[in-house]
């Protein structure tokens, strides 16, 4: 399935996005410098008793997140399903940190404000998307441990996941994929988006994730004010 999406749409709605999320408390940081001599080390067992204590530790490091996912995917033997689901809820925003959606916006939310042109923007949005951390990685993981549509496994998970976190998983499976076919340079698929295919398997779960997020019903559903909305959109993964 082909990515449609024309250039300049995608570029203000993710302009406008970044702003927004500068914003929230989802990216909100907490340092832990002392973190990043052995973050392999420092990760225990995770369980949901402490899974928020540790997301909230690498909140703010990449690289500890992706360490953080990674364990987190070795970690479900001895798990029960429920206990599993809920785990990948919660998770989704390792995922996040380990991409460094959060550095990424707060960099190009300070520098657009002062942008006159198009031109100007698309090149910040491009910095930040090769700025990104780990994409790729990140997007493997999710595809390897996030259940499959049309399961109850996967009812189960989205029952436990917010809606910004399972459309920014979404995002991040995609660009995972593109990342690959452009060499984490993004410069190519902001200027011909409808060129890049996404490998079906991948491209339903996205969409599915997407599609969760901005039900009516759901509590916290992505409005269609939301830029993530937009995104997706944007993406179609919501048709």
């Amino acid at each position: 399935m082909k990515l449609r999406i024309s250039r300049i749409p995608v570029i203000l709605i993710i302009a406008t996005g970044f702003f927004m999320f500068s914003c929230t408390d989802f990216f909100t940081s907490t340092w832990f410098p002392w973190a990043a001599r052995d973050q392999s080390s420092l990760i225990p067992k995770i369980t949901l008793d402490n899974i928020d204590e540790l997301l909230q530790m690498f909140e703010d490091d990449p690289d500890g997140s992706y360490a953080l996912l990674q364990k987190l995917k070795d970690s479900k033997g001895g798990l029960s399903d429920d206990e599993w689901n809920e785990l990948l809820g919660a998770s989704l925003g390792a995922a996040a940190n380990a991409v460094g959606f959060g550095q990424a916006v707060i960099g190009a939310a300070g520098n657009i404000g002062n942008i006159e042109n198009l031109d100007g923007v698309q090149d910040v949005l491009l910095d930040a998307l090769n700025s990104l951390s780990n994409v790729e990685g990140t997007g493997d993981i999710l595809s390897e441990i996030l259940p499959p549509p049309g399961t109850e496994a996967f009812d189960t998970f989205t029952d436990n996941a917010s809606s910004e976190d399972l459309a920014v998983a979404a995002m991040i499976l995609v660009l995972g994929e593109v990342s690959k076919a452009v060499d984490g340079d993004f410069e190519d698929f902001l200027d011909n988006p409808g060129n890049y295919e996404i490998p079906p398997d991948t491209q339903a779960l996205a969409q599915a994730m997407a599609i969760v997020a901005v039900l009516a019903d759901r509590p916290g559903s992505l409005d269609d004010d939301s830029p993530l909305k937009g995104i997706l959109d944007l993406f179609k993964l919501l048709d």
